[in-house]
């Protein structure tokens, strides 16, 4: 008896390419990964909460950034098996999380530092990384976990 089985293949399709004024490809520092979500990603203009991912390789050079998601004035739901599946498919060891808060205040929300240990314990068991998780307010200001203290090891 024969079986039917589908050879899969995953990949990873360029949206779009453009040319950044960036000094550096490397995230060396929370004024770097701001410039990075107000230049590229535009976080401090959106009118919606949007969630993103920087992904690095181990030097802390972008081999990726995605808009993962989309909500609504005051909250998205982040789902991890999005995140990783991107970060998995860039070859990345390394990842900075960013979102912004278009209402203009810059205080992590419980549910900010909920996902935000969420996808930390995740990345462990996968062998990754999270540096930092960024807040960008309509105003261009941040706010970074890491810079604050409270992001989780």
């Amino acid at each position: 008896m024969a079986i039917e089985i589908s050879l899969l293949n995953l990949r990873v399709v360029r949206e779009k390419t453009g040319t950044y004024d960036i000094d550096n490809a490397a995230i060396t520092s929370s004024g770097k990964l701001s410039e990075i979500a107000i230049k590229v990603l535009e976080l401090d203009q959106r009118a919606e909460e949007v969630f993103c991912i920087i992904c690095c390789d181990s030097r802390h050079r972008i081999n990726g950034i995605f808009e993962v998601f989309r909500g609504g004035m005051a909250e998205s739901s982040v789902y991890p098996a999005e995140i990783f599946k991107r970060a998995l498919l860039c070859n990345s060891h390394v990842l900075f999380l960013l979102h912004n808060h278009p209402g203009g205040s810059l205080h992590p929300s419980l549910p900010d530092r909920q996902v935000t240990q969420k996808l930390v314990d995740g990345a462990k068991i996968l062998g990754l990384k999270i540096l930092d998780h960024m807040i960008i307010n309509d105003e261009g200001r941040y706010i970074s976990f890491r810079e604050l203290g409270i992001m989780p090891e």
